[in-house]
């Protein structure tokens, strides 16, 4: 292998990797779709009075006769999730490999984000689960956050040509930031509505932001975005045995 050549997988390997990036887009926009399905099938739903949570709830305000999205509602969180958890799985495992240990930890705590969002669609309906679901989405954003931090680390350090990206992903971070404490701070006694247009709008960027490692995956394979990975080391070591 050339000294400065980036290692190439075995066919099987590449083709399982695309296979799963395939999975995950294909859940992202079936996620995506779902929530918007069941968004227009509440009663006069609105972002401005309503959380994405109500869409789960059909004993608030809104009973069964009136409401018949809440499975599409639950399917858009879980189907998304398990289909994010086996490409994060392959990005944690690239990363490391490549020795970007900060991308490695990003990517676990987006497996632990996913696995809230499971947690999020799961427990919706009663008052008794659906404290357990704000914990799980308490999870999925904090979880979020601190990847998007690991990931602005990773993108600063290296020195890569990455640190363009570094900056847009604290704009990313800061923004999803500022909507919340805009809405607890001034919003929400001003205008009387809840968290729902801060909710929505972090979950724009999250698909965003996968959408962004799906199509680096179809380009560059199992790294790390937009960072010209260094030798791999594994290779390196199998080569010197």
């Amino acid at each position: 292998m050339p000294e400065n050549s980036t290692p190439r997988l075995a066919l099987s390997e590449a083709f399982i990797v695309k296979f799963i990036a395939v999975l995950a887009s294909a859940g992202l926009i079936l996620s995506f779709v779902l929530l918007l399905v069941a968004m227009s099938m509440y009663p006069n739903f609105s972002l401005v009075d309503h959380t994405l949570s109500r869409l789960g709830r059909v004993s608030l305000g809104c009973g069964a006769e009136q409401y018949f999205g809440q499975p599409y509602f639950n399917a858009a969180y879980i189907i998304g999730a398990l289909s994010l958890i086996p490409f994060y799985a392959i990005l944690a495992r690239g990363s490391h490999v490549a020795g970007q240990k900060k991308a490695r930890n990003a990517f676990c705590f987006l497996i632990i984000a996913a696995c809230g969002l499971i947690g999020a669609g799961i427990m919706t309906d009663d008052n008794a689960t659906f404290r357990l679901h704000l914990t799980q989405s308490g999870t999925f954003f904090l979880a979020a956050g601190i990847a998007c931090f690991f990931f602005i680390l990773e993108w600063w350090i290296d020195n890569r040509g990455a640190r363009k990206w570094a900056v847009a992903y604290l704009v990313f971070l800061l923004s999803n930031v500022a909507a919340w404490i805009l809405y607890d701070a001034y919003l929400d006694p001003v205008l009387g509505y809840n968290g729902g247009i801060p909710e929505f709008f972090t979950f724009v960027s999250f698909y965003l932001m996968n959408a962004v490692f799906i199509g680096n995956v179809f380009k560059n394979g199992p790294i790390i975005p937009m960072v010209r990975p260094p030798l791999n080391r594994l290779a390196e070591r199998r080569k010197c045995a």
